[in-house]
């Protein structure tokens, strides 16, 4: 293969023992998982601020969209560095969050009005294609280095 042709081409992690569904399932579960240690840990720091009720909302999506970069993450991970899982991933994660924040009173959408804040959960799936790109950047980083050495 010409050398030319060798940067061109596309590597992948051959890891692709998982099925689409899986990787997504695992990847929602990263998010929650994540979403509830980074509500807890914000929790905390929240407690020791003057008036931690201006910093609620915030915070809360802070932890929404940190939790959904993992889930993006985890989901391309665990299906080698495939980006579109982490994106469906992020839409199913989405639609948990907007069916909880429905049924749920006293969330976002009473501060803030229901279209900001479905406008405010919907950047979920972009955070979990940020975390997709995130794993196939670092899949084919650590290719490359096992290449040139």
């Amino acid at each position: 293969m010409s050398k030319s042709k060798r940067h061109t081409k596309k590597v992948r992690n051959q890891r692709r023992d998982a099925s689409p569904a899986s990787a997504i399932v695992k990847g929602l579960a990263v998010s929650l998982i994540s979403a509830v240690l980074l509500i807890t840990l914000s929790a905390v720091l929240l407690c020791a601020t003057a008036d931690p009720g201006k910093l609620i909302l915030p915070a809360a999506l802070a932890c929404l969209y940190l939790s959904s970069f993992a889930g993006g993450l985890a989901a391309s991970l665990s299906m080698g560095g495939d980006t579109p899982c982490g994106i469906f991933c992020g839409v199913a994660y989405f639609t948990i969050i907007l069916l909880l924040s429905l049924v749920l009173p006293h969330g976002a959408s009473e501060k803030l009005g229901m279209g900001l804040s479905v406008a405010l959960h919907a950047a979920t799936p972009l955070f979990a294609l940020l975390g997709g790109l995130a794993a196939t950047n670092a899949l084919n980083s650590r290719a490359r280095r096992k290449r040139r050495r």
